[in-house]
């Protein structure tokens, strides 16, 4: 799913220790980034997404404040603690990047495909061809 956020808070990357299912130690890398969902200004939603492995990167080229648009999936697991059980949810995010508000590009790229008709466009090219007179002779 992608959604469009607020940056909140980008935290540095963290470096977990775990062990493989054949004994040996590994690494696992994870950095968390907090966004705020502002689409109902009444009632704003801060959202935590986990970056992990190569995709951390992503997340090192937003600020605070950037409006972003992130790539990510639900992911739930089942538990049980002293006899109760819950689900922890989490977002797994594999991309983010900046929106620039105004961006003719994003904006088209949301809208589905774009038409263009040079014709009726007001670009440079309605001034040179005319529909009664596209023929260069």
């Amino acid at each position: 799913m992608k959604i469009t956020v607020t940056v909140y808070t980008v935290f540095p990357p963290e470096n977990k220790a775990y062990t493989k299912k054949d004994g040996t130690p590994g690494t696992f890398s994870s950095r968390r980034v907090w966004v705020e969902d502002t689409s109902n200004p009444d009632y704003p939603e801060f959202l935590e997404l986990t970056f992990t492995g190569r995709s951390i990167d992503y997340a090192t080229a937003v600020d605070v404040g950037d409006v972003v648009e992130v790539e990510c999936a639900l992911s739930g697991r089942k538990y049980t603690k002293n006899g109760k059980e819950g689900v922890f949810m989490s977002i797994r995010a594999w991309n983010i990047r900046k929106v620039i508000l105004g961006d003719t590009e994003y904006d088209n790229a949301n809208d589905g495909p774009e038409t263009f008709d040079p014709y009726t466009s007001g670009s440079s090219l309605s001034k040179i061809v005319t529909p009664a007179d596209d023929l260069p002779f």
